[in-house]
């Protein structure tokens, strides 16, 4: 039996991909692998989902800033401070503007969502203070 080169798990001679590193073991899997890593670059690309370090952190700041609105949204009441909380929650997700800008054809950036998010908590605090 041969052995990954990367990580030297023993291998079954059939297997494209190492089970435990997932690196190309013959000429095929890497060309496989090499066009799927170019048709995600494409499609990135086309779609404005290049992340650099700062968005990166961005999305990962929005998940967390989102969930919590949710949770929170659901822990405060059954009224309409739940419908605000829970929807600028969402509002605040990554995919939420991905998904946005796929139908409206632009880019949604985290800055409009951040608005939104604000609005609509803002909203509930509100509803809050006044129901």
């Amino acid at each position: 039996m041969p052995d990954c080169d990367a990580c030297g798990l023993s291998l079954n001679g059939s297997v494209n991909f190492c089970p435990r590193c997932g690196q190309p073991q013959n000429d095929a899997a890497k060309k496989r692998l090499d066009d799927y890593v170019k048709r995600q670059a494409a499609l990135d690309a086309e779609t404005g989902a290049q992340s650099t370090d700062g968005t990166a952190l961005a999305d990962r700041a929005s998940y967390v800033v989102g969930y919590v609105a949710v949770v929170a949204g659901f822990a405060v009441a059954s009224d309409i401070r739940t419908v605000l909380f829970v929807l600028g929650g969402v509002a605040v997700l990554p995919p939420v503007g991905r998904l946005l800008g796929r139908v409206t054809g632009r880019s949604v950036g985290i800055r409009l969502r951040a608005v939104v998010f604000a609005v609509l908590i803002a909203a509930g605090v509100a509803a809050g203070q006044f129901l």
